[in-house]
């Protein structure tokens, strides 16, 4: 782990989308007649931007016949539109903010955004263990495992090394567990997951990369159990109202009722934030 040489901006004043965002249109209802998988949530929506609230164990995008929020963004356009533009993705066990166009012309200067890396995402985590330093910023080389739907640690001179970093702070403790906010820098898959994992503090939940705790309710199904990292806030440039638009996703309840269980020293704190989001 490094240590970054100037103070970290999670506020957000300083970055390219600073400002206040346009009230959203309340939008029509979101479908609920879905044929299976966990139910989206409409936090924005205004010409042609939507963002929604993933809800953990739902795919971003999926085949024909198999629950997406993708599908279930075409069920709620299907009056207007048959079009879904999708510029980014979460992962299936991560929840929070996603964010869709609603046009070509809008989705592809959405997705220019995120190239540019212009895009301010914030992500909540609760990691099993505490980073040793309140603030700090994570650099790595990493690359996708062969043959495998993993990510690992590499070196800078693997021909398939990328650099992956993020900033990070403390916002919460408890005797086992941590509470963070991170800022991500680059978007690499499974870029948190494997970073935390890597220095022995792996996502509550995410087994995949040794975590040990139960997180969330049980799952006959285990690709659709959820882990604690949450997609908190997206703030980005609408291509259409040429002005900045943030977007904050509140706590799951699956975060709630694990504090209530296994850290209460931290519920309070996730509580309170949703309060002054």
């Amino acid at each position: 782990m490094s240590t970054p040489s100037g103070p970290i901006d999670f506020t957000g004043k300083n970055s390219p989308n600073s400002g206040l965002s346009p009230d959203p249109v309340s939008p029509s209802s979101w479908p609920n007649d879905l044929a299976g998988g966990p139910p989206a949530s409409v936090l924005y929506f205004h010409e042609e931007c939507l963002v929604v609230n993933k809800p953990a164990g739902l795919l971003t995008q999926a085949p024909p016949g198999i629950p997406s929020l993708e599908a279930q963004a075409r069920r709620f356009w299907q009056a207007t539109t048959d079009y879904v533009g999708v510029p980014h993705r979460l992962d299936r066990a991560t929840s929070g903010t996603l964010l869709l166009g609603q046009s070509k012309v809008v989705t592809r200067k959405l997705a220019a955004q995120f190239e540019r890396r212009t895009i301010r995402k914030v992500y909540w985590a609760l990691l099993e263990g505490c980073p040793p330093e309140p603030v700090g910023t994570w650099c790595d080389w990493m690359c996708k495992r062969p043959d495998h739907p993993l990510s690992e640690i590499t070196t800078a001179d693997d021909p398939a090394a990328q650099s992956a970093e993020l900033d990070y702070r403390v916002l919460g403790t408890s005797p086992t567990y941590a509470w963070v906010e991170i800022l991500l820098k680059t978007g690499r898959t499974h870029q948190i997951r494997l970073q935390a994992s890597a220095r022995g503090m792996p996502i509550v939940g995410d087994a995949d990369y040794g975590a040990t705790a139960p997180f969330g309710p049980p799952q006959a199904d285990q690709r659709q159990r959820p882990i604690a990292l949450h997609a908190r806030t997206l703030d980005f440039w609408h291509p259409r109202l040429h002005q900045p638009v943030v977007v904050s996703a509140p706590t799951p309840p699956d975060w709630l009722a694990f504090a209530d269980n296994f850290a209460p020293d931290l519920k309070a704190s996730l509580m309170a934030a949703d309060m002054v989001k």
